[in-house]
C-alpha cells in the first residue's frame, strides 16, 4: 500500500541534491548555520551546574552574588538562544523553499512571527515543567508505592513523547504553515492539529518513518560526536584542564577563586558545545537537510490548503512546467 510518507521520499532526496550541489561553500556554510541555531545550537543542559551553584554552602556573601549574577547570565543567554532558534526555523523553510540568497534580508519579516514561537516554545517547556512538577507531588503525596512507580513511569515516558512530538511539529509544520500563509503562530498551529485529524494514518506513518530514518542518522551522528568529544577530554585531561570542564571545583566550601574557575569552566562548555555542534552540522549537513526537506516535502502533499514548494522550486529548469517537474521527481 502506497503512502505520502514512502512516496514523497524521492522527491526529498532530489531537492536536497539540488540544495547543496553542485557544490557551493557559502550555501553550504548558510544551510548549517541555519540547520544548527533550528536544532538550538548552545542550547546546553545547565542543570548540575545550576544545582552546584545552589548548594547551601554557596551562601557566602559576595560569592553568592556571582553565583546569582552567573545564574541570570546563563538564563538570558538560553533564552537569546531560544529566540535565535525560533527565528532559524522560519529562515529555515524559507532557504528551502526559495533558497539561501538574500536569507538575511528575507529574515526580517520573520522577527515579529520567530517572537510568537518563542513565546509558544517557553509556554511549552513551562507546561511540561508544571505537569511534572504536579505528577510528581502527586506520587509521593500517595506513598510513592511499587504499583504507583509502575504507573508512574510509563506516564512520565508518554508525557515525555507527547511533548516532544508537539513541540516538534509546531516547530516543524506550524511554522510552515505560517511561513506558507502569513498566518500567525497561533492560527498555524490550529491549521496544523485540523489538518493531522484529517487523515491520522498517514501522519502517523510519516512520524514511523520519520522517526527511523532520524533514529539511523542519529546512531551515526552519536558515535561520531563521541569519538570526537572523548579524543578532546583526553586532550584537555592531559593539558591539566580536566577538573574544570565540569562542576566538581564547586563541592566544599565556594571561594572567589574556585568560583571564577567555574565559570570558566561553563565559558569552555558553552564554547565546546557550541563548536561541537556547528562542526557535526557542517559535516553531516546532507543528511540534517534530508530529514528537513523530507518532512516539507510530506507536509506540502499532506496539507491540501499548502502548497509551499509551488511557491518557488529552485530546481525547475527555465521554462519547465511544474507540473512536469513534480511527475519527474515522482511526488504525483
Amino acid at each position: 500500500m502506497s503512502t505520502l510518507a514512502i512516496d514523497c521520499l524521492d522527491a526529498a532526496f532530489e531537492r536536497t541534491k539540488s540544495l547543496l550541489f553542485p557544490f557551493d561553500l557559502d550555501v553550504w556554510i548558510r544551510f548549517t548555520v541555519i540547520a544548527a541555531f533550528a536544532a538550538g545550537l548552545g542550547a546546553s543542559n545547565h542543570d548540575n551546574i545550576i544545582n552546584a551553584l545552589t548548594d547551601s554552602k554557596v551562601h557566602q556573601g559576595n560569592v553568592a552574588i556571582v553565583g546569582m549574577i552567573a545564574l541570570i547570565g546563563l538564563l538570558i543567554m538560553m533564552l537569546i538562544f531560544k529566540y535565535f532558534s525560533s527565528l532559524a526555523n522560519y529562515m529555515y523553510v524559507c532557504a528551502i523553499v526559495e533558497g539561501t540568497k538574500n536569507i538575511s534580508d528575507r529574515a526580517r519579516k520573520f522577527a515579529g512571527l520567530s517572537l510568537s514561537l518563542f513565546f509558544v516554545n517557553i509556554a511549552l517547556f513551562v507546561g511540561l515543567v508544571i505537569t511534572s512538577f504536579v505528577g510528581a507531588i502527586l506520587f509521593f503525596a500517595s506513598g510513592a508505592n511499587l504499583v504507583l512507580l509502575i504507573l508512574f513511569i510509563p506516564a512520565a515516558i508518554i508525557l515525555i513523547i507527547a511533548w516532544s512530538l508537539m513541540s516538534w511539529s509546531i516547530n516543524s509544520f506550524a511554522v510552515a504553515v505560517s511561513y506558507g500563509t502569513d498566518k500567525s503562530i497561533l492560527s498555524s498551529i490550529g491549521h496544523m492539529i485540523e489538518a493531522i485529524f484529517k487523515k491520522p494514518f498517514e501522519f502517523t506513518i510519516f512520524i514511523i518513518v520519520y522517526s527511523s530514518l532520524g533514529l539511523i542518522v542519529g546512531i551515526i551522528m552519536g558515535i561520531a560526536i563521541f569519538i570526537v568529544v572523548f579524543v578532546l577530554i583526553l586532550g584537555l585531561l592531559a593539558v591539566g584542564l580536566g577538573p574544570y570542564i565540569g562542576v566538581e571545583s564547586i563541592q566544599g566550601a565556594l571561594t572567589m577563586h574556585k568560583m571564577a574557575l567555574v565559570l570558566m569552566g561553563v565559558i569552555l562548555l558553552e564554547l565546546v558545545n557550541f563548536i561541537m555542534s556547528f562542526a557535526a552540522h557542517l559535516v553531516f549537513l546532507p543528511a540534517i537537510l534530508f530529514m528537513r526537506v523530507y518532512s516539507l516535502t510530506f507536509w506540502d502533499l499532506f496539507d491540501d490548503k499548502i502548497h509551499l514548494f509551488k511557491i518557488k522550486e529552485k530546481s525547475i529548469s527555465a521554462g519547465e512546467d511544474l507540473d512536469s517537474y513534480y511527475k519527474k521527481i515522482k511526488v504525483y
